[in-house]
Order: structure tokens, then sequence, then C-alpha cells
């Protein structure tokens, strides 16, 4: 298996936020040694490559074309395999922007993976939110997200949602799985809540900073 850094240079929402947490990852990349055949980066920001070059993470100069806010993680995956770097049949994706995912996590991951080799396995959380308690607005008008007529939410089924802090795939299979890398055959791996902080704003880096 083989882990493989998605990190661009560009973010909206918090500016060179994969270099600021990228340190986080390689933290406990390099309490990994030995069980990654090899840990790659695909990213189009030379300082993230120089950064991780110094860790032994090998670097997939991304193409610009895929270094903006809508190409797909899917799309970034299959550049990689198709350019003939990739010598693993599994990939584990890593984003920087889970920064208490640790390497007791990422190890157990691994290991369930492994037992059974789905087409991907995804990280999953209790959703706090239920969906069935969710509206959108349009015009005025207020429509469920999810049609019901529940009213008690003892009788809500259960939910979960999804957290790629963990997400481990079948490189054959990449051409089977949609825009959150999962298909059909896809597996959930429950991930508990402090590992699932995922940092996008500068809200979310200062409340990360203040509870570490």
């Amino acid at each position: 298996m083989i882990g493989l850094i998605t990190a661009r240079k560009g973010s909206k929402g918090l500016p060179a936020k994969n270099r600021i947490l990228m340190p986080h990852l390689l933290k406990h990349l390099d309490r990994m040694r030995g069980e990654y055949h090899d840990v790659w980066i695909s990213t189009d920001d030379e300082f993230l490559m120089d950064l991780c070059a110094t860790h032994g993470v090998k670097v997939h100069q991304r193409d610009s074309f895929l270094a903006n806010d809508t190409a797909s993680t899917t799309s970034v995956v299959l550049d990689f395999i198709y350019s003939g770097k990739c010598d693993s049949r599994y990939i584990s994706l890593l984003f920087p922007t889970y920064p208490l995912r640790d390497h007791h996590l990422m190890r157990n991951a691994m290991d369930k993976y492994m037992l059974t080799r789905p087409p991907s396995m995804v990280g999953f959380k209790k959703a706090k939110t239920h969906p069935y308690r969710c509206y959108t607005e349009t015009d005025g008008k207020l429509t469920k997200v999810i049609d019901h007529d529940f009213f008690r939410r003892q009788d809500y089924p259960d939910v979960m949602e999804i957290c790629h802090a963990i997400c481990i795939m079948d490189a054959d299979e990449v051409h089977r799985l949609d825009g959150v890398l999962m298909c059909e055959d896809s597996t959930a791996f429950m991930i508990d809540d402090k590992y699932t902080v995922d940092i996008d704003t500068h809200e979310d880096l200062e409340r990360f900073r203040t509870n570490p």
C-alpha cells in the first residue's frame, strides 16, 4: 500500500491551508516508516514539494487543470495512477486538513481494509444533525431535504456523516468511484469524533489552535 497526499496550492476558505497543516501530517507519517511501500504527494505547490521531499515523500507534480477547486479528488487520484508512478494495488489517501488523525488510526484503518479489500473504504462519523431535520428555502418556500412524516426522533433511522480523514482504495477500481470516492460496493470505517476535526476556514484553524 502507498500513501498519497493530495494538496493543491490554492484555497479559498483558508489561504495556504495545506502549507499550514502539512507538518501535522508529516509528523505522523514519520512514525509510519515501513507501513507504506511509498508515500507520494500530488501537488502544484513547489513549497510543499520541497517540504515533503525532506521527509522522504515522493513528488507527483499536478497539472494546473487539476489544481483548481472544481477538480474532483477522484480525477486527481486517476491522474496519479495514469502517470505510471503508482506501483501498488492499494492507495491510502491522505488529506492534510485532518490534523488530529494520527498514526494509530491510520494503522487500524489499513488493517481493516486489508481484511476485505473493497473498491474503497471511507471514513464516517456519527452525524450531529439528522437530515430529517433539514430544509431548503427557495423564494420563501421551505422544503424538506428528505420527504418524511416522522415527528419523533426515536423513529428516525440511524445516519452517519462522511469523513475523509480515512480513505483507502483499490487502484484498479478508482474509475468506479464517484466524487466522494465511493461506489455501491464501498465500505465504511467509523471514526471517533476526536479524530474528525477538518480545517477549512480561519475559524476552524483558531478553534484547533485553541483546543488542539
